[in-house]
């Protein structure tokens, strides 16, 4: 079994994966936001993120090491780690945002009435790593109602949201070592 401190190592290194992807998409002209539609509750429409999908799926697969709930570095996983060894309450607080954030990441949730889990659930686990035939039906009836490149733009946008959550995480814990036992807290909760 993984100890915790390797864990934070790890979640340290595919962070960093992360954010050199995320780089390399911003040198390919991503672009996040734009105009967005909604036809009466039906239909979706809007920009797409200017980025092929196949390209995305790269950062999706560098992104779901925090996701997938087995993945020794799942965001709640780290968190967790993270309240067990430090009880202060002003860590609790600050824990306690980035979860509401991370459950509210991604926009337009109100429009379709997806979160972002739903929409990284149906779209991992029935399109991109997994065939659920579930997911997959859940994928076909969102496709009735946006298109794929819609989707994908809402996929990355969630993803970035969290990205940006685990970030800060990883600040947090930049000056913890084996010994060094010590993370930082944001100015705005010490």
């Amino acid at each position: 079994s993984i100890d915790d401190y390797q864990r934070i190592e790890l979640f340290r290194y595919r962070f960093w994966i992360l954010w050199e992807n995320w780089e390399s998409l911003k040198r390919a002209g991503i672009q996040l936001g734009g105009s967005f539609q909604n036809h009466a509750l039906q239909k979706f429409t809007g920009d797409s993120c200017n980025v092929e999908s196949f390209r995305l799926k790269g950062y999706y697969v560098d992104f779901r090491f925090f996701f997938a709930q087995k993945e020794p570095t799942h965001y709640y996983r780290i968190t967790r780690i993270i309240s067990k060894h430090c009880h202060d309450k002003r860590l609790q607080k600050c824990l306690g945002s980035a979860k509401q954030q991370w459950e509210d990441a991604g926009i337009l949730n109100g429009w379709h009435g997806y979160k972002a889990d739903d929409l990284l659930n149906y779209w991992f686990n029935g399109e991109i790593f997994h065939s659920d035939q579930k997911k997959r039906n859940s994928v076909l009836k969102i496709l009735k109602r946006m298109d794929s490149n819609l989707v994908h733009h809402l996929l990355t946008v969630a993803i970035y949201d969290r990205m940006l959550i685990l970030r800060n995480i990883n600040w947090m814990l930049k000056p913890l070592s084996i010994t060094s036992q010590v993370i930082r807290l944001p100015e705005n909760y010490a």
